[in-house]
Parts: C-alpha cells; structure tokens; sequence
C-alpha cells in the first residue's frame, strides 16, 4: 500500500481529478469538469457566451491487490458504494515510468511531495 499512498492527478481539456489514497488505507478523490462556449448570429458574430462546472467529491477507504506493476485498488465510499479501479503501471519504450499508472485505462501520475 505504502507504494501508491499519496495524490494522483488525471487532467483532460475540460476535466481534473485528484485522488489521495493515505497510507493508513483513506481514501479522498475530488473531480472538476467545466465547458464553455459561444454561438453566433446569423453574420458569424459572437451573440451569447456560455459555461458550465461540475464538483463532486468522495471518500472512504481503500485496498489494493496485486504487485506494483498491475492490480485492483478496491474502494469502499462512506456512502456504501464500491468501486474497482484496474491498475497497470505505464511503460513506454521499455521504460517504467513508477509515477505514472492507467487506473481504469486513464493516466495518472503521482505529485511530488
């Protein structure tokens, strides 16, 4: 455990998820997404800007099965929830990049700390 216990980033265009697995097995994860956008009038001006944002937050606690190279983190949320998140370190080139895993086949990588 001790190996994946700090915070994990995920970034896209429009979204950011940071998931903190604690070394005494807690479990936190924090998701944002936003959009925006303009339409036009009928010339191809600008007329009307618009956006969007979405927060959600969760925790509970946390189990992982498996080696360092690939596995199952189990999560258990407060709300009684379960999720099974597949692992697999990433490897480019021959090269394993530690910091760096597919949780459910998205990229994350581990912040310095």
């Amino acid at each position: 455990m001790r190996h994946f216990a700090g915070t994990w980033w995920n970034a896209t265009k429009n979204t950011e998820t940071h998931v903190t697995l604690t070394a005494d097995g807690l479990y936190f994860e924090d998701y944002e997404s936003s959009y925006s956008g303009t339409t036009t009038d009928q010339y191809g001006d600008a007329d009307m800007s618009w956006g969007t944002a979405n927060q959600q937050n969760a925790q509970g606690t946390w189990s992982v099965q498996g080696t360092r190279e690939q596995g199952v983190l189990t999560i258990l949320l407060q709300n009684g929830g379960q999720r099974e998140i597949n692992y697999r370190v990433h490897v480019e080139n021959g090269e394993v990049y530690w910091r760096e895993y597919f949780f459910n086949g998205e990229l994350y990588w581990k912040k310095n700390e």
